[in-house]
Parts: structure tokens; C-alpha cells; sequence
């Protein structure tokens, strides 16, 4: 135990004590390491712990039962006379071609049952009653038109977007996009669909 004066006297001046400021440093120095080494270790530790409980969550989620719906949007091509319709339900998803002119047949151009689970269960959670029939960017006569019917829980809806981008039904086209072949993708811009909107917003506005 140092003598109470020798202490005041080191911290008055450290430079008359150069052996104390020496082994001070050496102690202060193997504490921080030691310390160091102690919060790296918890730190391991901790998100180690953090990536199991994710885990469980993710897991838990993915085994949750999801509820039953029918999902179809129709992308129209009127130039060329036909349509292609994606029907999703929480099982499969199947692309068919459906042609407007007279005795042309319809036919299934893709199905698969590789699904992404999360992100049906937030399709099944869209609540069909908050939805209008029409959303559409009065700006623009012709360009992005699709229609969405979902049904679910016995109820029915039609829902027109036209040049329009829907914060809950225009992500299942960037998801349908990110399954299906290249060339059955729909056509799609997310960024020029909300920057369209934006214009036309403030050539409203500017009237």
C-alpha cells in the first residue's frame, strides 16, 4: 500500500517518480488488454447469441401457417393484342399467355412451387377491404397498365393500377420478377413509375 504523501507528491509531479510513471503504464496497459481481451470474448459471445435468437425467429416464422389466397395480375399488351396472367396463391405460381384474338387458346408458359415464404404470408395479410378498384396517374393516357384480383376469406377484389406504383401490390411484381425467367418477367420500373407520379403531382400542383 503506497504512503498516502507519496501519492499526492507522484501527482503533483509525475517526473521526480520515474520508476512509479514506468510500472504505472506497464499496469494500466496489461489491465486494458486483459479488459480488451474479456469484451472481445463477450462480444463474441453476445452475437453469437443475437444470430441464434434470429435464427429461431426466422425459422418460427417460416413454419407459421399462411393463410390461404388467389392472386392474379393480368399484364396487358393492347398493341399486340394479348395478355399474360400471373396467378399466385399460397402454393404455386403459374404464367400463362392468353391471346385476344378470335380461336387463339390460352397456355401455361412457367409454374413453379418455389416460393418465397415471407413474403407470401405479407400477401396474405393485405387487407382486402383498404383497397380501391382504381389507382392511376392521371398524367399518362396508356404505358404501365395491370390488374390485380385477389381473393381470400370468401371476398373478391379488382384492383386497376395505371402508371401507378402501390406501396402493398406493385412489390409482388418486383417479387414475381425475382422468380420467374428473364423473359416472363413483367414489365416494370419502380423508380420511373414514382418519379412519374411526382411530375405529374407537381404539374397539378403548378395549375
Amino acid at each position: 500500500m503506497y504512503k498516502q504523501w507519496l501519492v499526492l507528491a507522484y501527482l503533483e509531479n509525475p517526473a521526480d517518480f520515474p520508476m512509479a510513471s514506468t510500472c504505472l503504464q506497464l499496469s494500466v496497459t496489461n489491465h486494458a488488454t486483459a479488459h480488451t481481451r474479456n469484451v472481445s470474448k463477450h462480444m463474441r459471445n453476445a452475437i453469437g447469441l443475437m444470430t441464434s435468437i434470429v435464427l429461431v425467429f426466422t425459422i418460427s416464422c417460416n413454419k407459421e401457417p399462411i393463410e390461404p389466397f388467389e392472386l392474379s395480375v393480368a399484364d396487358y399488351n393492347y398493341s399486340l393484342a394479348y395478355s399474360v396472367l400471373y396467378n399466385l396463391t399460397n402454393e404455386k405460381l403459374t404464367i400463362t399467355y392468353r391471346g385476344d384474338l378470335e380461336n387463339e387458346k390460352d397456355s401455361v408458359l412457367y409454374s413453379t412451387l418455389d416460393l418465397p415464404k415471407r413474403q407470401l404470408k405479407k400477401i396474405s395479410e393485405i387487407n382486402i377491404d383498404s383497397l380501391k378498384t382504381n389507382y392511376r396517374n392521371d398524367c399518362i393516357d396508356d404505358g404501365d397498365v395491370k390488374s390485380f384480383t385477389i381473393k381470400k376469406d370468401s371476398l373478391s377484389k379488382t384492383v386497376h393500377l395505371s402508371n401507378y406504383y402501390h406501396p402493398e401490390l406493385s412489390p409482388l411484381i418486383e417479387m414475381i420478377n425475382g422468380i420467374v425467367p428473364e423473359k416472363y418477367q413483367m414489365n416494370y420500373d419502380k423508380d420511373d413509375l414514382i418519379q412519374e407520379m411526382k411530375n405529374c403531382e407537381k404539374y397539378k400542383n403548378a395549375d
